[in-house]
């Protein structure tokens, strides 16, 4: 193991520059083992967005049509998206940073926003089938290219699980890494470009950058 890939495991060098999103930015995995038909499931990332609104702007998940499922932003609030909005609540603010999650648990989804669960709701659409994830933008059906909805500003350290992680009120943690129910998380690298930390796969990108300015 590399001293620049250790580093980047332990949350220090590269690995704790968040990532940079700018006009048409977007990063995707296409399969990503482990994520489909779960039956608890946590997309989570801390965001500091330059814009939250007038419409929908994907943070992270799957296609946000039928097979899918992403958390958003919606109008300034957060959202989750899966065909159609199932649920949203809190209110997001500009150039601020701020954990946002989404948790399926129990046959319900719930919003959190630093920590506060802001909404749930009951009405929480198809277990995900589709293998992908995206980043920073949306990926409709049949699609491998994300083309709209793109998020603006910096994220840092967007993740996948295959559990519920959050079940109550909590302390976000910005120093998470992977573990054994960590399906999909991204980093930056030693050269700064984003980098799957969970299971080490090829990511796909579109003018993502880096910066030193992290939660």
């Amino acid at each position: 193991m590399s001293l620049a890939y250790q580093k980047l495991l332990l949350g220090t060098g590269a690995g704790r520059q968040s990532l940079n999103f700018t006009g048409s930015a977007w990063i995707v995995d296409l399969v990503v083992p482990g994520t489909t038909g779960l039956t608890n499931y946590t997309y989570e990332a801390w965001i500091k967005p330059s814009a939250v609104g007038p419409s929908y702007i994907n943070i992270v998940g799957k296609n946000y049509e039928s097979r899918g499922g992403s958390l958003y932003l919606s109008n300034g609030r957060l959202a989750f998206y899966q065909g159609s909005e199932r649920v949203a609540g809190g209110s997001v603010q500009t150039d601020v940073w701020q954990h946002v999650a989404c948790v399926r648990f129990g046959g319900s989804v719930y919003l959190y926003l630093d920590g506060v669960n802001v909404a749930i709701s009951g009405n929480d659409g198809n277990n995900p089938t589709d293998t992908d994830i995206v980043v920073g933008a949306s990926l409709v059906d049949g699609a491998t290219t994300p083309q709209n909805q793109h998020f603006n500003g910096l994220m840092f350290r967007p993740r996948v699980s295959n559990i519920a992680r959050y079940t109550a009120d909590f302390t976000p943690d910005p120093n998470y890494r992977a573990d054994a129910n960590t399906m999909f998380l991204v980093g930056v690298g030693p050269q700064g470009d984003p980098i799957e930390e969970a299971v080490g796969d090829p990511l796909q990108f579109n003018s993502v950058g880096a910066s030193p300015d992290v939660p």
